[in-house]
């Protein structure tokens, strides 16, 4: 899921208007475009509550429990290929992330602290699919105005920049609580400019928008290459 967040000026007919009937804009496909081709995803919604996303490779399904999303199943036909596993403490924050691999028979588990000081401990664990209780480092998460600025690693340190127009998916149910898992940011309420790590390495994202300051197009530049990313709203 985390990867597809991140993700024409010609599919974008209606992309202004951008609602779900009531007002609120929803993300309705996803293109992305690289130089192995392009690679279209669809989404479905019940309200604000994303239920589906579909592309030639398979399928996402949704589930929610009230307001929280709580688990992402991924099937190529019918099969289950994995399950990511969303669980939340008394004060409504993610508690947990697990990830279990159906193909390679492997689990991972993320286990989040919510401190005082904006930040966020997360306590990486590996295994099967029955059990994650192998130790896999931590990493700590800062925010600052709602959004991760970096991430600190074992290995090294990677910070986050932002625009202030509105990430496209701003208005599903229940993004902004589990945006960041994976050691990743894809932004929360606004769109990452720019990643950049330790090590000097830079990733680089520019945007077009439309009227309602939702992006329509981004491009990522990252090692020499180029990937473009189309968004339509309807």
């Amino acid at each position: 899921m985390s990867a597809l967040l991140v993700l024409f000026s010609s599919c974008t007919g209606n992309d202004d208007e951008g609602s779900n009937g009531d007002g609120t804009v929803l993300l309705r496909k996803i293109i992305e475009s690289s130089p192995d081709g392009d690679y279209v995803t669809n989404l479905s919604y019940d309200g604000t509550k994303i239920r589906k996303m579909s592309s030639d490779d398979g399928t996402v399904e949704f589930t929610y429990t009230g307001d929280n999303i709580t688990k992402a199943t991924w099937k190529e036909g019918t099969v289950i290929i994995e399950e990511d596993i969303y669980t939340y403490g008394s004060d409504g924050k993610l508690a947990t992330y697990v990830i279990l691999d159906r193909e390679a028979q492997i689990g991972t588990k993320e286990v989040f602290t919510h401190n005082s000081d904006n930040t966020v401990t997360v306590q990486n664990f590996s295994g099967d699919l029955v059990s994650q209780t192998v130790d896999a480092g931590t990493h700590t998460m800062t925010f600052a105005n709602g959004e991760v600025s970096q991430i600190v690693f074992p290995t090294g340190t990677t910070m986050f920049a932002y625009d202030n127009k509105n990430n496209p998916f701003k208005n599903v149910t229940g993004y902004g609580k589990v945006s960041f898992v994976d050691g990743f940011s894809t932004g929360i309420l606004h769109n990452v400019l720019m990643e950049t790590d330790s090590d000097g390495e830079n990733t680089v994202y520019t945007y077009t928008y439309n009227s309602n300051g939702y992006p329509t197009k981004s491009v990522e530049e990252w090692d020499g290459e180029v990937y473009t990313t189309n968004y339509v709203y309807n």
